[in-house]
């Protein structure tokens, strides 16, 4: 080959080489541009927010609707009674003692008992501005669950505890149906439940259907142990896991039947550095522009609280996104260790709770789901599949544009489908 050819090729891939730097840093300085921008408009979000005109938006929400209603207190599960724990004893506030909202615009309307996800996971310092826009058609309780969120006391942290069994939710659900048909003066109720809350309302319907109307499901669990057989044939199929070594041979070696595999309790767990692959292989966004406003204007809250949840989330956003936040950040490590004496994250517990061979229902059923759940424990793919098994009076799907927690922060698409179930 003459040396003029060869000069003219090596001339050619120079430029190429140029310009595909070129290129990178021109990426490169959008994409920093792009996140300046993000952060400099999260930053102007905590620097403006007015105290006054929050205090004043605050209290709008503490007011009873005409006709309504709009409470939020303790109930005694052991005696199914509401109780004011400031005339309680200190040591005599345990783990029975559970916190509810209920809001609702006419009292003759039917009640939805809303189930949050977890175990554990308290998300009524956001999911009351969620529920709302359908307390025209239902009277919604949110319910703080065994030992999280409102229900959590501080001198729990001195208490024995009760582990988290499907026996004790069991009866904590029924105590509260109880509870609520008494106080609310209703023959059943309907059961709404996201993430681990969808497998607790099923088998609360499974085993009582007397005492429910409808059961809606989001995000649902199935079976964990199934699921993640489901999570590790999925990522096989995954050009980018593929063609990694690193990704292959960990997804390969995977075993959906260990249960111990407990994140929570190893950060280092083959479950946690799987889940960690998924979110590099198939990311997704799942974030709601109104959050912060529902963290900020919370009435079941101190102001202080709420701007404390407010500003660590945005904070987040910056510094962790992938992050989440919940009621740890008012009750403190304290309530960390609280959680882990309680078992809440029980993988034995939530396979007790299976119900991949339970498809039969006494009342209709309606399942919500992000098309890009790719959660270990609510693969989408094996919700549709349960969903095509199930035999009801009457059974709905509705789908949402986003992964595990889209049909609880999509608000509109929430509330447009739920009218809709009200409605049959």
């Amino acid at each position: 080959m003459s040396s003029n050819k060869i000069n003219r090729i090596n001339k050619f891939l120079f430029i190429i080489a140029t310009l595909l730097a070129i290129s990178i840093i021109i990426c490169s300085i959008v994409y920093c541009y792009q996140k300046y921008n993000e952060e400099k408009s999260i930053i102007q979000k905590l620097n403006s927010i007015d105290i006054d005109e929050i205090r004043k938006k605050r209290e709008q929400y503490l007011k009873t609707p005409n006709g309504g209603i709009n409470e939020n207190y303790f109930v005694d599960l052991d005696e199914q009674e509401k109780v004011d724990i400031s005339e309680m004893k200190q040591e005599d506030i345990d783990e029975s003692i559970q916190w509810i909202s209920i809001y609702g615009e006419n009292r003759d309307n039917p009640v939805l008992l809303y189930l949050h996800g977890g175990p554990c996971s308290a998300t009524s310092y956001y999911d009351w501005g969620v529920l709302r826009k359908l307390s025209d058609v239902y009277t919604v309780v949110i319910w703080d669950q065994r030992g999280c969120g409102h229900s959590y006391h501080e001198n729990l942290q001195f208490q024995e505890v009760s582990p988290l069994t499907k026996d004790v939710m069991m009866q904590d659900g029924i105590a509260m149906t109880n509870y609520l048909c008494d106080c609310l003066h209703k023959e059943k109720i309907t059961l709404f439940g996201h993430s681990w809350g969808s497998i607790f309302a099923a088998n609360l319907v499974l085993e009582h259907p007397e005492k429910y109307d409808k059961l809606i499901v989001a995000s649902l669990v199935v079976d964990e142990i199934e699921s993640r057989h489901y999570l590790k044939d999925y990522l096989l199929t995954l050009d980018k896991v593929k063609n990694n070594e690193e990704y292959l041979t960990l997804v390969e070696s995977f075993n959906p039947n260990d249960l111990k595999d407990d994140p929570l309790d190893d950060n280092d767990s083959q479950l946690e550095r799987l889940t960690q692959v998924l979110e590099d292989c198939c990311k997704y966004p799942d974030s709601n522009e109104k959050m912060d406003d529902w963290l900020l204007l919370n009435p079941y809250i101190t102001l202080e609280q709420s701007k404390m949840l407010h500003d660590r989330y945005l904070k987040n956003q910056i510094e962790k996104p992938e992050k989440n936040i919940d009621y740890t950040y008012i009750n403190g490590c304290e309530y960390e260790e609280y959680i882990k004496r309680l078992g809440a994250k029980s993988d034995e517990m939530e396979q007790d709770m299976s119900i991949d061979e339970e498809c039969k229902y006494e009342v209709p059923f309606y399942l919500l789901e992000g098309e890009k759940d790719r959660n270990p424990d609510t693969m989408y793919s094996f919700a549709c599949d349960y969903y095509e098994r199930i035999e009801a009076p009457e059974k709905g799907f509705f789908k949402f544009e986003g992964g595990h927690s889209s049909p609880m922060i999509q608000a509109d698409e929430l509330s447009e489908y739920m009218h809709e179930i009200a409605r049959k």
